[in-house]
């Protein structure tokens, strides 16, 4: 019963087997049949050792001595000043929408410092509660603090960091180990579980790239984890200075001596046959290529700068830098690490980088199968000017200061409706907008081709093919939805239908009535089926998200084509600014300033902004 029970524990482990009883020779002798036969191919996927068990008197007294002799647990509280002592709340969390960490540290003045943490990979529950716990101490630990109060509301992290659990796999070994090692780092600690009821901030921090409070996301210090923190390995800067490699390596190589550091003389013995000296200069011997010269600090700064934004340079990115730089015949040890530097801060590169295809926000749709329920405005055009001046359609949208001004807003109040902008130019909030100009003006781009400068007399049959066309999310066409009947065409009288040949006149109104009062119905059933509609839009587009949060004080760049988006040319910048982050509406909408302090008209969407490196 037990193999059967436990048959993945067995597997993976030796089973040794204390009985007086012959019962492995029994099992494996061939003469025996029956039901041992069935017994032992069972038992022949364990591993399996039968040993002797040893007096039940003696094992009796064994077990009673482990059981009741006190363990001498390491205390996990050391005494120190109550006043000294920072209080520190974590939480992870990780889903299918991604995963993330909170946490709260409070001084012990009482002020609190909120942290938000975002993974960029995919851990499990439990690996996000640790990852949020080792955060969590590194910057109680940055802070200066030496005594702390650790909570969190995983029993499982807490039982194997205080010896209760046993650490089962080899990641959460890693985990608790790093832990403990910060932990040994403090004068004094406490690690203790809470329930989830007293551990609210940091739950809700945790989730904070979905849905945090506008109260929380404003105080909070949005963190990016782009790589679990047992895979992070602490490398050591290594500063390309005169006195840590270049003159070590002269002194070995002229006169045969070597520091006095046993490390440094160590990794002097191994560099050295790949340099050699030189008219007072150190030389690195490439691969099938020239010698090399090897630069100090100052002189890499000076050759990168020249070679990346001087003359005959052309902004390369950071890789081909370094590979240019060595085939010239310069080197210093952190040649990629310093080019991948320069070229990253480059305000002229990042204003002309490559706006990004993924997008930056989760897909929130909005929609109704009531008609005229919902409103929008939009400008589609410049056209070719026609007669009237006319060069522009005005349709759906949120795009500029016309739909802002005091007549306009009387206007609007006049006949009882209410404006609502969505953030600049994203998408979520206008998709429905854009989606009905995309169609309107593909129509249009394909009647110019032949209707040349009288584009404004096509409008009408543009309008018309799209308001009798059956659309993708309601498998209905729109002026069905209104009049609860399908439009009459003109090529259904020339080429008539079954429904054109049975057409009655004298009965058609009474016909049109019943269809209205089903109407209502009909819309139901389209709300349905564009609710299935949007939730694989969804899935779709929130599958390719890469989120992309700021904070307060960041300095990002903005789209040019959002704000100005009738200019630009083939020698156009991608992007504009630096401006300045100075208030988080909600996590991905934020309200900029110029570096002067003016602030910028409207929210802006995390989709048309970038970080700006400086």
């Amino acid at each position: 019963m037990a193999a059967k029970k436990l048959t993945p524990y067995f597997q993976g482990r030796i089973v040794r087997v204390l009985t007086d009883q012959p019962i492995g020779s029994v099992l494996r002798s061939s003469s025996s049949s029956g039901r041992l036969v069935k017994w032992a191919l069972m038992l022949t996927q364990f591993a399996l050792e039968y040993k002797p068990r040893s007096a039940i008197k003696g094992q009796a007294l064994a077990d009673f001595v482990v059981e009741c002799t006190a363990r001498e647990a390491n205390p996990t509280t050391q005494p120190g000043p109550d006043d000294m002592w920072w209080e520190l709340a974590t939480d992870g969390s990780s889903g299918k929408r991604g995963a993330g960490g909170g946490v709260v540290i409070t001084s012990p003045e009482g002020f609190k410092f909120y942290h938000a943490l975002i993974f960029y990979f995919s851990p499990t529950n439990n690996e996000a509660e640790y990852e949020a716990f080792i955060a969590g101490l590194r910057y109680v630990r940055k802070l200066g603090a030496q005594y702390v109060r650790a909570r969190t509301d995983s029993a499982l992290v807490v039982g194997q960091v205080l010896g209760n659990f046993e650490a089962n796999g080899d990641r959460l070994v890693q985990y608790r180990n790093q832990m403990l090692a910060i932990l040994v780092e403090f004068e004094g600690h406490t690690v203790e579980h809470v329930p989830r009821a007293d551990n609210v901030d940091a739950d809700v921090l945790s989730k904070l790239a979905q849905e945090a409070p506008e109260h929380i996301s404003r105080i909070a210090r949005i963190e990016e984890m782009t790589r679990a923190a047992i895979d992070a390995l602490e490398v050591a800067a290594v500063a390309p200075t005169e006195e840590n490699w270049i003159t070590d390596l002269m002194q070995y190589l002229t006169d045969d001596r070597l520091p006095d550091d046993t490390e440094r003389a160590r990794k002097v013995k191994l560099r050295a046959p790949r340099f050699q000296e030189m008219d007072g200069r150190l030389y690195r011997r490439s691969y099938g290529g020239p010698l090399m010269r090897c630069l100090n600090e100052f002189e890499a700064d000076l050759v990168m700068t020249e070679l990346h934004s001087g003359i005959c340079s052309a902004h390369h990115d950071g890789k081909a830098l370094a590979r240019r730089i060595m085939l010239i015949g310069y080197y210093w040890p952190s040649i990629q690490l310093d080019c991948k530097r320069v070229a990253r801060e480059c305000e002229a590169c990042q204003v002309f980088a490559k706006v990004l295809g993924r997008p930056a926000t989760f897909y929130q749709p909005v929609s109704t199968a009531i008609p005229f329920a919902r409103w929008g405005v939009d400008i589609v055009g410049p056209f070719t000017r026609v007669a009237g001046r006319k060069r522009f359609i005005i349709l759906v949208t949120d795009n500029g200061k016309q739909f802002e001004g005091s007549y306009f807003a009387d206007f609007l109040a006049t006949i009882g409706t209410k404006a609502v902008k969505s953030s600049v130019a994203y998408p979520q909030g206008n998709g429905q907008v854009e989606n009905a100009n995309r169609t309107i003006l593909e129509g249009l781009k394909k009647k110019l081709y032949s209707a040349g400068r009288s584009w404004a007399d096509e409008l009408p049959y543009i309008l018309w093919a799209y308001r009798t066309t059956p659309r993708e999310a309601t498998k209905e066409t729109p002026f069905a939805l209104v009049y609860g009947a399908e439009a009459r065409l003109p090529v259904e009288a020339w080429i008539p239908t079954a429904r054109e040949r049975e057409f009655d006149p004298d009965n058609n109104d009474e016909m049109m009535t019943v269809e209205l009062d089903t109407v209502d119905e009909r819309r139901e059933q389209v709300a349905k089926r564009i609710i299935e509609y949007q939730k694989k839009a969804k899935a779709y587009h929130d599958a390719r998200v890469r989120p992309r949060y700021f904070q307060v004080g960041d300095f990002v760049l903005r789209k040019r084509e959002a704000n100005r988006p009738l200019e630009g040319g083939k020698l156009s910048q991608s992007w504009e600014g630096p401006y300045k982050i100075s208030a988080v509406i909600r996590p991905g909408t934020y309200k900029l300033q110029t570096t002067t302090g003016k602030t910028v008209d409207r929210v802006w969407n995390s989709e048309n902004l970038t970080l700006f490196q400086h």
